[in-house]
């Protein structure tokens, strides 16, 4: 074992280790004792680990290497451990596989480096006790974080009767269709509870109660639930109801907000320009395209001003925060919200899982394409027809086909590269469309539940990779939006994230896998089927 190194890193090591990351988390310990690069040129990339002895055995969720490493870090404020390769970006590097840390992430400011170092070290040894040899041990700072934001005073208008549409306008019609489908029976929308309207999170996904009228969105409990109220079972009481809006009134506002400044500056633009001499006539007629566009936007907006009107349906049924029945033990956290047939155009029993079209891009992109690497691999069918503006989730994926990816293709010596890996996508109502790569480790979760440690199993997603670095998959406000695989089948409903910064992004991401949570969902009594479309090949 290396000696403990006589000081501890410098402020610019702890601040510019993780250079790279999306959010920068900043570094407390390390293992090892390789004197830092500072030439600030490479950044460093978060891979998934891929095939590695550590894998099966820190899977185990009641082995002995997880119980282990849980008790070597229970002398500091940990809330995530996660196993993933780290490397530099350096271009001499681009043949060499990074290597797998182990990294314990602990609440900012709370471990020092000493304190953080002996963990390392303790982690080490077990690690080595177990026969793993090539996996070092590091200590970041980040946070776990959901979707909340601070409530505002707000203030009520007069009903409407206004329903969301079935359609999202086009590029030619409005222009702005990122925020058009706010207002639409999508996924991916933006919702709120009626009691916490600035507060917002993601519409993920519909299911349908077995033998009955009911149709239900499936969204995180912590979407519509704030950290102040009680932890209890909620089940929907008429007297007593708790409506969800869509969008909330942050995003309203914004909106609205925006639209109205767009007009004004186009209208000003365009009278500074009929008074100019000689007269823009190609640029006025662009002006006045570019403002209609925007008129039209904010007229489709102005019938849902009132709370009132953008009220959904309300919460059927949301068990308490804790863990779920299944082995291994994972977080639960979700709610069902009952939907409102008298807001929406289509008839709910009629409703489809479907996501922007925006999302087809990235399904159909190059590198998210199997197709070389096993005779095995189910056919991709992306549902996506030219000049379709919608894409159509095809129903659940399991989870021993979320935890069982071919290795046989893997190269010894060989840069690990994306299409290695499972590969995902989603439409959060922060991020639009997003897409990553999953691990093969398992990463674990400590959150606190009515003062209590709860540790959970969490599937972890990595953001793709763009101009040498990884994007974050996700940001706060995406929590509830569901996962999909690249053949369109719903895999997992995002939850939360690892946040080093103060900007909202996670360079790690959280997911439950969607088998697990509905079968929860139906041991609460709430009999969940799959609506829509359904690939069954």
């Amino acid at each position: 074992m290396d000696e403990l190194p006589a000081t501890a890193p410098s402020r610019k090591e702890v601040r510019r280790y993780y250079r790279g990351l999306p959010d920068s988390p900043n570094l407390v310990a390390r293992s090892t004792t390789t004197p830092w690069n500072d030439n600030g040129i490479y950044e460093r990339l978060l891979d998934p680990v891929g095939k590695h002895a550590v894998v099966p055995l820190w899977n185990d969720s009641t082995g002995s290497l997880r119980c282990k490493i849980l008790e070597a870090v229970e002398n500091i404020d940990w809330n995530a451990i996660d196993i993933l390769r780290c490397g530099s970006t350096d271009f001499k590097d681009r043949d060499l596989i990074r290597p797998v840390i182990l990294f314990v992430s602990v609440e900012p400011k709370y471990t020092t480096w000493l304190n953080g170092r002996a963990v390392a070290l303790k982690c080490c040894e077990v690690l080595r006790d177990h026969g793993i040899h090539d996996v070092e041990v590091e200590i970041k700072e980040s946070r776990i974080t959901q979707c909340c934001s601070d409530d505002q005073d707000q203030t009520e208008s007069e009903p409407s009767t206004a329903k969301l549409s079935p359609c999202i306008p086009t590029l030619q019609e409005e222009g702005y269709r990122r925020d058009s489908i706010q207002l639409s029976e999508f996924l991916g929308t933006k919702i709120a509870s009626y009691r916490s309207p600035t507060r917002e999170g993601t519409k993920g996904l519909y299911v349908r109660i077995r033998n009955t009228e009911t149709v239900v969105a499936l969204t995180c409990r912590h979407v519509i639930f704030g950290p102040e109220e009680e932890n209890i079972d909620v089940y929907h009481d008429t007297h007593n109801s708790r409506g969800i809006i869509q969008p909330g009134n942050k995003t309203y506002q914004d909106t609205t907000d925006f639209l109205r400044d767009q007009i004004y500056q186009a209208q000003s633009a365009i009278d500074l320009g009929e008074s100019s001499t000689p007269v823009p006539g190609r640029r006025i007629e662009y002006l006045r395209g570019y403002k209609d566009r925007k008129e039209s936007s904010l007229k489709r907006l102005e019938p849902f001003e009132s709370m009132e009107s953008r009220t959904i349906g309300h919460v059927l049924f949301s068990p308490k925060f804790g863990l779920g029945r299944s082995s291994p033990a994972r977080f639960r956290d979700w709610a069902l919200i009952e939907l409102d047939q008298k807001k929406h155009q289509t008839p709910v029993q009629k409703l489809e899982n479907k996501v922007p079209a925006e999302l087809a891009a990235v399904l159909a992109r190059p590198q998210f394409m199997f197709g070389r690497h096993s005779d095995q691999e189910r056919e991709r069918k992306y549902n996506m027809p030219r000049g379709v503006y919608t894409s159509t989730q095809t129903g659940v994926m399991s989870e021993a086909e979320m935890r069982c990816p071919d290795f046989e293709f893997t190269v010894p010596g060989k840069t690990i590269v994306d299409e290695d890996f499972m590969r995902v996508c989603m439409y959060g109502s922060a991020s639009g469309a997003s897409h990553g790569v999953t691990n093969t480790a398992r990463s674990v979760v400590r959150r606190f539940v009515d003062g209590r440690p709860v540790v959970s199993e969490e599937w972890c997603i990595l953001g793709s990779i763009q101009h040498g670095a990884r994007k974050n998959f996700s940001t706060q406000g995406d929590s509830g939006a569901s996962i999909m695989g690249d053949d369109g089948r719903v895999a997992a409903i995002l939850t939360c994230g690892a946040q080093g910064g103060n900007r909202g992004i996670h360079h790690i991401s959280y997911a439950t896998p969607i088998e697990s949570l509905l079968e929860d969902i139906r041991d609460h009594g709430y009999d969940v089927e799959w609506m829509g479309k359904q690939d069954t090949t």
